[in-house]
């Protein structure tokens, strides 16, 4: 199966840059059941030199190639390129407009993976201020 996860607020934590080590194990987890790991953020590409920087200190299963970045655009077109079946991501706008072939696990504010499907969006973890660019 391929597998990705969002970098920021998913893997690690934007303001302080340390681990959210729920989601790196269940990333480890993951790569040990056979499963192929990408990261697919919305940073920059000139952001990513930090993405390669905490993948080689904290040794994730995340080869060079399968690092990726969409420029502030939704991640959908990167993913189904990519043949991913599974998401990690934070961020429930991009569930919105997600590939419903793709299943959808979203990190919780306190760093805890739920299933998007079965979740309780009647409480809002909507984002304010910045939304990528939805390509419309």
């Amino acid at each position: 199966m391929k597998v990705s996860f969002d970098f920021d607020d998913t893997l690690c934590c934007s303001l302080y840059g340390d681990p959210l080590w729920e989601v790196v194990n269940l990333m480890k987890a993951h790569h040990e059941k056979g499963d192929e790991i990408f990261i697919v953020t919305t940073r920059m590409h000139y952001h990513m030199p930090e993405v390669d920087m905490f993948v080689e200190s904290y040794n994730l299963p995340v080869k060079k190639e399968n690092r990726h970045c969409t420029n502030m655009k939704y991640k959908n077109d990167t993913l189904k390129k990519l043949g991913i079946e599974k998401h990690f991501d934070d961020n429930p706008d991009e569930f919105d407009c997600m590939d419903k072939s793709i299943e959808k696990i979203f990190v919780h504010p306190d760093g805890v993976p739920k299933d998007w499907e079965s979740f309780d969006k009647t409480r809002t973890y909507r984002r304010t201020g910045f939304q990528p660019d939805r390509g419309i």
